[in-house]
């Protein structure tokens, strides 16, 4: 799941774009979108919070758990949140 929830935020609205989701949210926290990339994690914050905050301590993400739920715009919620270190281990590990 680590790796699923870094590969969404390396670039959220292709994520979305490539699993046919329209994200029809104005407002809210980058958790809305991550909820609706991935519906497994729908109403799973005791799940996602924590990997975001472990992606966030390894330096792969630039955004928190707290940063998840803070109001943002549209184009906030589908920002992205890979440091490059995180995009560089993502190119690394899709030519593993």
């Amino acid at each position: 799941m680590h790796l699923k929830v870094l590969a969404y935020f390396d670039n959220p609205s292709k994520w979305l774009k490539d699993h046919g989701i329209n994200l029809s949210v104005y407002a809210g926290g980058a958790g809305v979108g991550l909820e609706a990339g991935i519906p497994e994690l729908k109403d799973r914050r005791e799940i996602y919070d924590p990997i975001v905050q472990d992606l966030f301590n390894r330096g792969l993400l630039n955004t928190d758990r707290s940063s998840l739920h803070a109001m943002m715009t549209d184009s906030g919620i589908v920002a992205q949140r890979t440091t490059d270190l995180g995009r560089n281990f993502l190119r690394y590990i899709s030519f593993a």
